[in-house]
């Protein structure tokens, strides 16, 4: 299906933002002043109020009055937010949408380079994606706005197993065609968080993406609560919640999707994979599990992996493994992590020989560092212990622990 035409300008993008919000009164209010900055560049500001219980009716109510041309302000019983960003499509009349937080700001001028990356595109078909960072005050924004994120993401082939690795795209840091999201299907309703990631992988699989490079979005950290009205939990806790709904639909997509499509979209689906691809795809799918704490299905795949091919394993896949030891934190590691490192030691032998043993032992070096200096006590002495008791090995082995590179 072709949803814009070849070498589209950038001028004949109409952008909509599409703003959910669920008692957020006053948060909301900066993010709206974020939209209306650079409102010569955005065709249409939708709101969808999902039956809040402060102000925020009373304030997107009198923002659509005064600005009727600009603003359609809708007021639904509070259902969640994936129900308000499917609502929310049926209200969009522009071309490209950004979907932006309640609580999150527009940089300045990034619609502008948005438009002008998609229009720069030989494909015709993308969306485009820029990084964001995180903020608590105005001050982190203007030591923050002026830089350029110099050769930020990732070529398009490898897009969707990049992102299956990291949260590393933001909704609100995209710009992407209405039509892209209205066939990828709806929010799925059942996830009262990570519904974004779930429809931002689903994009990320079948579509491509051409990166900004500047700051595009300001994603702020507040002690606010999350979820809706029916599952409302404190922000200390949302990375537990977040873990929680991230292992849901990563555990979909490792039962369903084929080895190949851990390759890169460079490889069909329909292809029969040599061992040496095999083991490429099952050290890839463990790396994701890894990193976002699924150690039982991730170690799983390393013995597979070891299975598949012995042998010495080539230079890319060693790197592979590397990624699958810096964990994504959230904001402390998942539980069993210092378990992990210690369980990987028999796969990764058998895996990488001598070079993976070493790379293990550094990363558990540099974890036990991180961990110290986050004044992490209990994590600490868990990597403590781990990394005494791998070093052991290796020396015992004949290994030597080499400088990080």
């Amino acid at each position: 299906m072709t949803l814009m035409t070849d070498n589209q300008s950038s001028q004949s993008i109409k952008v909509s933002v599409v703003v959910s919000t669920f008692n957020r009164a006053a948060l909301l209010s900066e993010a709206v002043d974020s939209v209306f900055a650079q409102k010569d560049e955005i065709y249409e500001l939708v709101i969808i109020n999902d039956g809040s219980t402060d102000t925020t009716r009373e304030y997107i109510d009198r923002l659509g009055n005064q600005h009727p041309e600009f603003v359609t302000a809708v007021n639904q019983e509070n259902t969640g937010k994936a129900d308000a960003l499917n609502n929310a499509f049926s209200y969009v009349t522009g071309s490209h949408v950004i979907i932006l937080d309640d609580d999150d700001l527009l940089m300045s001028g990034c619609v502008r380079q948005h438009k002008e990356a998609i229009g720069a595109s030989e494909t015709p078909d993308v969306f485009s994606y820029g990084p964001y960072f995180m903020f608590r005050s105005r001050d982190d924004i203007a030591r923050r706005g002026d830089l350029t994120a110099i050769n930020w993401g990732v070529n398009d082939d490898q897009l969707f197993i990049w992102a299956l690795e990291s949260y590393r795209l933001q909704q609100g840091a995209m710009l992407v065609p209405i039509e892209m999201y209205r066939a990828v299907g709806p929010y799925d309703k059942s996830l009262t968080r990570a519904q974004d990631y779930d429809v931002t992988l689903r994009l990320c699989r079948v579509y491509s993406g051409v990166p900004v490079g500047h700051y595009v979005l300001a994603v702020r950290e507040h002690e606010g609560p999350r979820g809706p009205q029916w599952a409302l939990h404190k922000a200390r806790d949302r990375f537990l919640v977040w873990r929680k709904f991230d292992h849901i639909i990563l555990r979909r997509y490792r039962a369903t999707l084929p080895l190949n499509e851990f390759l890169g979209k460079n490889v069909d689906s329909s292809e029969k994979l040599t061992t040496q691809q095999q083991r490429s795809a099952l050290i890839e799918r463990g790396t994701i599990m890894a990193r976002r704490g699924l150690f039982r299905e991730a170690l799983d795949d390393f013995s597979q992996a070891a299975e598949v091919s012995p042998g010495a394993i080539p230079e890319s896949d060693l790197e592979t493994l590397g990624r699958a030891l810096e964990l994504a934190r959230y904001d402390t590691l998942p539980r069993g992590s210092s378990r992990f490192f210690l369980q990987c030691f028999g796969p990764f032998r058998k895996l990488g020989g001598d070079r993976a043993i070493n790379l293990l032992v550094r990363r558990l070096y540099w974890s036990l560092r991180d961990r110290l200096e986050c004044t992490n006590i209990r994590e600490s002495f868990l990597f403590a212990g781990v990394f005494l008791v791998s070093a052991t090995r290796a020396i015992v082995s004949r290994h030597i622990l080499r400088a990080p590179s």
